[in-house]
């Protein structure tokens, strides 16, 4: 699956491409020189936490980008996660000095934890110490579950337990409801109370557009009234000077002002409305009662009716909890009978699939020299779960009348590596493209033992890609490609890289892996042969 890293400042790599472009990869060296730092880089580069520890130069930035071929399941998560993709995934990871970090996957910028659900399960690491795979019943069970063919199955029982716990989640949410309802109810009586003059008909907005209008023409009405009465002054004074003045040319200027003031007046008079004064009472007294629940609620003016109408809705809905109780846990419980139905049949069939596996694994145990070993899985039923009823555990018993427990309470590192390959070689059968990674799982391991542990490893690379760390020239005389991993030191500052041997270089790589530092030319025939075997 990974096809290329590129590595730059990274512990004891300053800069260093690999290409993994076979079936098996392998990586030797002396130890120390450095190989698992290419396992850790790729670590970093797919998700594992970064410490200050991991820079070369502690002023420059440690990148590592991954080329990665694409597969069905990683175009699955990419589109679940919106991202394009072609045939090929680059995943670049980078970070500063300052503990910044940066991921781009096809250069688009992604966060730690989009990373690696992305990643997860897709590039599988084991090494002597890696056995978190064992530590739990979900994952004895994906390992179960590797040897069936029911993604339709799986995918049924998938929705019918995401819709069961949805109807869960609302069940409990009602019955929450339940506990509170009668103190919910009192506080939602007191608010309707208070809420009970809110006229959902009235439109609050054209009601303020209505007392504006209202409130001008009572402006205008006091107006005219003032100069009516101004007016009426007017004319009465006039009318007291024409009764009084002697001056007959005075007297038709009085008469032709009085004749203008009162037609002036009566035009006045005329042109003031009547006021409807209990609509504008009305309007006021709304308006002050609307503003005052708004401010008391925290509600928009204009949302005061639908404010009440929520109200009056809630109430309702409390009224009515206990029978939604009832019809609720009646359709969650035929939700779970149907869960737990096709529950049953996955298993069935992980049941039907167990001895074949057992019986499988307890092989490859003797063909790695673990002959008194007897592996077994235990599947019993459980409560419900997204893997279904079943909790399942691996179980081995390492000697001839000892007792059975769990694989990674009972074995040693070498037996576990051995347990482990022994499982990941039963489980490749069934399985296909994938990326796994043997990290010294080998060591101690020497004689038979290794040269099965070889032919394991070279039939699981039918179906994955492998990278290998090892210390066994029975297992790198299986590579495709080999690479050397070897430290350099340049006045203070130490280096390691990766050179890959092409097919001269490799029998005496082989062979200084058999002797040691100094090779012989029975060494180098013996790596010849186990080169011509692996390749039969």
């Amino acid at each position: 699956m990974i096809k290329r890293i590129k590595i730059e400042n990274f512990v004891l790599v300053e800069s260093q491409v690999i290409e993994f472009d076979e079936q098996i990869n392998v990586l030797t060296g002396d130890t120390g020189s450095g190989k698992s730092v290419i396992i850790n880089s790729i670590r970093f580069g797919l998700g594992t936490r970064a410490n200050s520890d991991m820079f070369l130069d502690k002023t420059k930035s440690i990148t590592v980008t991954l080329n990665v071929e694409l597969t069905p399941e990683l175009a699955k998560r990419l589109e679940r996660e919106q991202i394009d993709f072609d045939d090929e995934v680059e995943v670049m990871r980078s970070i500063s000095p300052s503990g910044k970090n940066k991921i781009r996957i096809n250069g688009e910028l992604v966060n730690l934890s989009t990373l690696q659900t992305i990643f997860e399960d897709l590039i599988t690491i084991y090494s002597q110490y890696s056995v978190a795979k064992f530590k739990n019943e979900n994952s004895y069970l994906q390992i179960i579950d590797s040897q069936l063919d029911e993604d339709n199955l799986f995918t049924e029982y998938n929705q019918l337990y995401t819709d069961y716990l949805s109807l869960k989640r609302e069940h409990e949410q009602l019955q929450k409801q339940s506990l509170l309802k009668d103190e919910r109810q009192e506080l939602l009586e007191m608010r309707l109370k208070d809420m009970r003059d809110v006229d959902s008909e009235v439109d609050i907005d054209q009601l303020l557009i209505e007392k504006k209008e209202l409130d001008n023409q009572a402006s205008n009405m006091r107006v005219n009234q003032e100069a009516s009465s101004q007016f009426e002054i007017a004319s009465n004074a006039l009318n007291q000077l024409i009764s009084t003045i002697e001056l007959d040319s005075h007297l038709e200027l009085l008469n032709n002002a009085l004749i203008n003031v009162d037609e002036v007046s009566f035009e006045i008079a005329k042109a003031s409305e009547p006021i409807d004064e209990n609509r504008l009472n009305y309007i006021t007294d709304y308006i002050s009662m609307a503003r005052r629940l708004a401010r008391k609620y925290n509600v928009e003016l204009d949302k005061l009716s639908q404010f009440k109408e929520e109200l009056e809705a809630e109430y309702q809905t409390l009224d009515s909890i206990d029978s939604d109780i009832v019809n609720c846990a009646n359709k969650l419980e035929r939700q779970r009978q149907a869960t737990i139905k096709v529950a049953t049949k996955i298993s069935k069939k992980r049941a039907s699939v167990i001895p074949n596996f057992v019986e499988q694994v307890n092989s490859s145990l003797k063909q790695l020299s673990l002959v008194e070993s007897d592996f077994r899985v235990s599947l019993e039923t459980s409560e419900l779960s997204s893997t279904g009823i079943d909790t399942c555990n691996f179980e081995v018993r390492m000697n001839e009348g000892g007792n059975y427990t769990l694989i990674h309470k009972t074995a040693s590192g070498g037996e576990i590596a051995r347990f482990l390959l022994a499982v990941e070689y039963v489980c490749s059968l069934n399985s296909a493209s994938s990326f796994i990674i043997f990290d010294e799982i080998d060591t101690g391991v020497s004689g038979h033992v290794a040269t099965e542990m070889a032919a394991m490893m070279k039939a699981i690379s039918n179906n994955h890609k492998l990278l290998v760390v090892t210390h066994l020239a029975q297992v790198a005389a299986i590579s495709q490609n080999h690479f050397v991993i070897a430290k350099q030191t340049t006045g203070a500052v130490t280096t390691s890289s990766a050179t890959l041997l092409n097919e001269e270089q490799k029998p005496n790589a082989l062979a200084k892996m058999i002797s040691g530092s100094v090779t012989s030319d029975e060494a180098i025939a013996h790596a010849k042969t186990l080169i011509e075997e692996s390749r039969k």
